[in-house]
């Protein structure tokens, strides 16, 4: 075992093992349409039209052992919107 963590440690030292990463930051833009499929819902209820939407998407440059964060919003011309956090990595 005590092998193992220094054979761990030279390795980590001599191929420049990066715990926190950088590198660019990303803004991404998509549109598209929501509802495209033309999904209609049970009776009783109004139909789902379907309606231009956006995507505006944040990736941060800084990266934990290679795992980003993205933050986003989608929003649709009816009003409708959602916001999402997640994780990327390349």
């Amino acid at each position: 075992a005590l092998m193992l963590m220094v054979a761990g440690q030279a390795w980590a030292m001599g191929e420049g093992l990066h715990v926190i990463q950088g590198g660019p930051a990303y803004f991404n833009v998509g549109v598209g349409a929501f509802n495209a499929a033309g999904v209609v819902p049970g009776p009783g209820h109004r139909g789902n039209a379907t309606l231009p939407e956006i995507d505006l998407e944040y990736q941060t440059a800084a990266k934990l052992f290679g795992v980003g964060a993205l933050y986003g919003i989608v929003a649709n011309t009816d009003g409708g919107f959602m916001g999402y956090t997640g994780f990327y990595s390349d």
